[in-house]
């Protein structure tokens, strides 16, 4: 299918497929590659280290809102404040940040992608040394707070992973058992699988519970038989229905801005 901005090509490869070959000639800019099956479940997460979530209105519009319906987006999850922490200690700064650009973010995201639901995760807890005991960053919870807000009046999803971790000073029993790292920022791999466990089991029993309630549940989720992706976290979810409830449905959260 070809627009203005960009060619996407499709190529169906036989299940004894086991290489294949792209020759391109000329110039040009390939934006990717992507490899998967018509069934099932396939999650691919775009890492941004260092990243502060300012990046997506610098992309350009048309072809951000291309790929979007090309590739049918239908649920797309950020995360993004946790790399502010540490640089400030100013109360404004963190104000300004979630209030202004994150805002802008999220307003422009929504703009390409209207038919998409947006969940945004916050930042998790984390440590500091004050007066010689590893205290959590005092301005964790202020943030978490502001995004809480700032969510809730731009009508998306918000899943506080500092609550989810244990509030405050949960980082510190965290790395006591084995759960995140020595500077009291990052997971371990362990820890990394539990929170994205429970987030999982958040999306999944939060979703039923919303389900449950709507009249046209059935139809909602069979339509998510369709391919459904996210710009940070793609979710491609496959022709089998039971596989339908692990991606948010629509109108769920769409239950949510109400």
């Amino acid at each position: 299918h070809a627009t203005q901005s960009y060619t996407m090509l499709h190529y169906t490869l036989p299940d004894s497929c086991e290489r294949c070959e792209l020759h391109l000639q000329g110039k040009g800019n390939l934006y990717g590659v992507s490899l998967e099956t018509d069934k099932g479940m396939i999650v691919d997460n775009i890492p941004m280290r260092g990243c502060s979530g300012n990046i997506f209105t610098k992309m350009d519009s048309t072809q951000l809102s291309d790929f979007y319906r090309e590739t049918n987006t239908r649920l797309i999850i950020l995360q993004f404040g946790g790399n502010m922490i540490p640089q400030t200690e100013n109360p404004a700064t963190i104000s300004g940040y979630v209030r202004s650009t994150l805002r802008q973010q999220v307003r422009y995201i929504r703009a390409c992608a209207p038919e998409a639901s947006i969940l945004f995760v916050g930042p998790s807890d984390m440590s500091t040394n004050i007066d010689g005991q590893m205290t959590t960053y005092p301005l964790v919870p202020y943030m978490d707070r502001l995004l809480k807000k700032m969510a809730e009046e731009e009508q998306i999803a918000y899943w506080s992973m500092y609550d989810a971790m244990g509030g405050q000073n949960s980082m510190v029993k965290w790395v006591e058992i084995g759960l995140a790292g020595s500077d009291y920022v990052h997971f371990t791999r362990a820890g990394a699988n539990k929170m994205g466990r429970q987030l999982g089991e958040w999306i999944d029993d939060w979703s039923k519970e919303q389900g449950a309630r709507s009249k046209d549940y059935g139809r909602s989720t069979a339509s998510y038989k369709r391919s459904s992706r996210s710009l940070l976290l793609m979710v491609k979810c496959g022709k089998r229905r039971e596989c339908a409830h692990k991606v948010l449905p629509k109108f769920a959260l769409d239950n949510l801005r109400t």
